[in-house]
């Protein structure tokens, strides 16, 4: 008679070939486990992926506070898009974009805030849903275009330094971009209370009080003082004549607060420094002397 052999292949389906390695990244490793994929890889390929975007939103930084260089990710970066609009602006596709960025230092000894806002002009359209679409133009800044809240300053003055002038010193550090010759008047007013302040002198113009100190402080601080002074007039007495600041621009301002924090450091710092080193010295004395046995 006839006979009929009848075989039973036991079929084990293939891992499906990706034509990039993120095709299949997001399915469960569920489902590939039941057509035979490993699990293993699946993980593997979902680290990779993690990884990948991790990169992707990490960036170098360096803080201004305590000059530390880091890599900031999602954990220490936050930024907020607001897009303002009134009913008739969106009628001349015109709109303004507000972008908040705040970032959290990583230096567990610094861990200082810097808070940003830039505004630029947009304008408006629409997308394939009919929904309003802004398209930011990042040459066509609103005001100074983008303005550091935090901190007010990255050179900040020493707790030895008078309030009043430091004061007058982070009001012009928060302006300088927005009013160059207005930080230059309190950058000047700065000046003279720490002259005032710091070498006792008080006479009815700044050029008069740096003549009085010259020969007491650094020739090279002097000079320093002299030239800076000739830029915007500061020489004369705010009071009087603070109507012939001539322009001045950001950078310049600038350079008037670096001058004000290097005789912060040169003046008040070396000061505290060596008055500490002197104390230290009598306490050591004083614990030696008392060491002494008292004569029988």
């Amino acid at each position: 008679g006839l006979k009929i052999r009848v075989s039973v292949v036991r079929f084990r389906p293939r891992p499906p070939k990706f034509s990039s390695a993120d095709k299949h990244l997001d399915e469960s490793p569920a489902r590939f486990a039941g057509r035979g994929f490993s699990t293993n890889r699946h993980r593997f390929l979902q680290k990779l992926r993690e990884r990948r975007v991790d990169v992707a939103t990490h960036r170098t930084w360096t803080c201004s506070i305590c000059g530390r260089h880091a890599t900031i990710g999602a954990a220490d970066e936050s930024n907020q898009v607001v897009n303002l609009s009134t009913p008739t602006s969106r009628v001349a596709e015109e709109a303004f974009y507000v972008l908040a960025g705040l970032i959290r230092c990583p230096n567990p000894k610094c861990h200082e805030y810097h808070l940003t806002v830039q505004v630029l002009r947009s304008s408006i359209g629409h997308n394939s849903l009919g929904a309003d679409s802004y398209k930011p133009d990042h040459q066509s800044k609103v005001g100074v275009g983008k303005f550091q809240f935090i901190p007010a300053t990255t050179a900040p003055l020493s707790s030895n330094v008078p309030a009043a002038v430091k004061a007058d010193y982070v009001e012009a550090y928060l302006i300088r971009s927005l009013s160059p010759k207005a930080a230059a008047t309190l950058a000047r007013r700065a000046l003279q209370g720490m002259i005032r302040d710091f070498w006792q002198v008080s006479m009815s113009t700044l050029h008069q009080e740096l003549l009085a100190i010259k020969d007491r402080c650094d020739p090279d601080i002097y000079q320093a003082m002299m030239d800076v002074k000739s830029l915007g007039n500061i020489g004369a007495h705010p009071e009087r004549d603070v109507a012939l600041i001539i322009d001045i621009d950001p950078g310049e301002a600038q350079q008037l607060l670096d001058l004000i924090h290097l005789l912060d450091q040169d003046w008040y710092v070396q000061r505290a420094n060596r008055q500490e080193r002197l104390d230290r010295l009598r306490v050591l004395a004083s614990a030696k002397a008392a060491e002494k046995p008292s004569p029988k």
